[in-house]
């Protein structure tokens, strides 16, 4: 059996205890939680090891949950950071920690950080999938829906367009799925 004395361990137990907090809207203790479990793992030796990304992306959702999104973005960034140089530039995680960026921008309402991370999203799925892959056409969800709240109407609805033509090329275009696309490319 493991030494459950190990940072990881103890960074496991913090994470358990914060992932209760979050469900019970506990959002400060969470955080703090989330905060100690990162702190010790740092201490032990692991500040630039990719085995700290998930430990950050815990703490960046807390943040997040507690409405301390600004907190959120540079944890977010290093976990980028850390995956890029582990895992490379095209790798599923770091199309979704450029997501993830892009929605913590949009919450901020900085909108062209939000625009530049999705697009990053968007070219990482591109190279590692195809132009015409189904997760491709999420990417372009999520570029029509900033454009939306940045009340830039045309630009939103080319990428509704976009990410319709990858569904329905995908999915076919009785899909029930692509109802979702349909009704926000209307409005």
């Amino acid at each position: 059996p493991a030494d459950p004395a190990t940072p990881a361990h103890a960074a496991d137990a913090l994470e358990t205890l914060c992932d209760l907090d979050l469900l019970i809207g506990k959002y400060d203790e969470a955080i703090s939680l989330a905060e100690k479990a990162v702190e010790g793992l740092e201490k032990a030796g692991e500040s630039d090891s990719h085995d700290l990304a998930p430990h950050l992306n815990r703490l960046a959702g807390a943040y997040r949950a507690g409405s301390q999104t600004a907190k959120a973005e540079p944890v977010l960034q290093r976990v980028l950071a850390l995956d890029i140089r582990a895992l490379g530039p095209d790798d599923a995680r770091v199309s979704t920690d450029y997501d993830n960026l892009g929605s913590a921008y949009v919450e901020m309402r900085m909108f062209g950080d939000a625009r530049s991370a999705y697009e990053k999203a968007l070219s990482t799925r591109i190279n590692r999938l195809g132009a015409d892959h189904i997760e491709v056409s999420g990417a372009y969800l999520n570029l029509a829906i900033l454009e939306e709240k940045d009340d830039k109407a045309r630009a939103a609805r080319s990428y509704y367009e976009k990410a319709l033509s990858v569904a329905e090329k995908k999915l076919g275009d009785e899909s029930y799925s692509l109802t979702g696309i349909l009704d926000r490319k209307s409005t």
